[in-house]
């Protein structure tokens, strides 16, 4: 599991982790952020877990955290000093609710508690990728009307100005009427990354990250594209989460 803590006491942030890594220590404490806008573009970035984050901070509280991230796909824990939010938590689908001083038996039953709804989550999110993998197609133009295709056999799409071009497993290629922003929006809730502006490709078909001073990748079917600056970061992160 993957786990970000956020607090605005230092202190309490250090401890949590402390005694998470001594009873669970193969556990991954991806961030420790003493600033809520810092855990919020974290928790973004990083896609976590699990993260456990105080109630009571300046700027934002753990409440505003949990509505405005993007990433919402982590069990939430409370830590917190004071015993008054735990109807209000329990609304916001928070796991656990730890009062300060942590005790240690206190930490290890809401990581057993967020291991049981990690492994649920986990399940869920597979059910619902092997169903979606199953059953999604896109109809593409081919010759004198369309062709169904399988969205995972889709190994990448490139710009072409108004135009698409869809390039398959099976060595066929698709053009499209239909920016690569179109594209990219019809196809958001799938497998795929915007990883260049001329490029959305297909992460499973990944083949080789190359780490020089042209950012590229490879693909299953050997062809070579280019990565973004701008768009590294996320594409490391995507890969960590698959």
């Amino acid at each position: 599991m993957k786990i970000i803590i956020i607090d605005d006491e230092n202190l309490a942030v250090e401890l949590l982790a402390r005694k998470i890594k001594k009873y669970f220590p193969d556990v991954s404490i991806l961030a420790e952020c003493y600033n809520s806008n810092i855990g919020i573009n974290k928790i973004n970035t990083l896609k976590p877990d699990v993260v456990f984050l105080d109630i009571e901070m300046p700027e934002k509280n753990g409440f505003m955290i949990l509505d405005e991230v993007v990433h919402k796909a982590f069990v939430p824990v409370f830590v917190t000093a004071y015993d008054g939010f735990a109807i209000k938590a329990i609304k916001y689908g928070v796991v656990d609710y730890i009062l300060k001083p942590y005790e240690d038996m206190e930490v290890v039953l809401a990581m057993r508690k967020v291991e049981k709804q990690y492994h649920l989550l986990k399940d869920r999110q597979n059910y619902n990728v092997s169903s979606e993998n199953q059953t999604k197609k896109i109809a593409l133009p081919y010759q004198n009307g369309l062709a169904l295709v399988a969205v995972d056999d889709i190994i990448f799409c490139e710009a072409d100005n108004n135009y698409s071009h869809f390039y398959t497993l099976d060595n066929r290629h698709y053009t499209v009427v239909k920016t690569l922003k179109d594209v990219q929006e019809l196809l958001v809730s799938s497998n795929f990354m915007r990883i260049h502006r001329q490029f959305l490709i297909n992460l499973k078909h990944v083949k080789k990250i190359n780490k020089n001073d042209n950012l590229s990748l490879n693909l299953i079917n050997g062809k070579e594209i280019p990565i973004s600056r701008s768009q590294k970061e996320e594409l490391m992160n995507r890969f960590s989460f698959l």
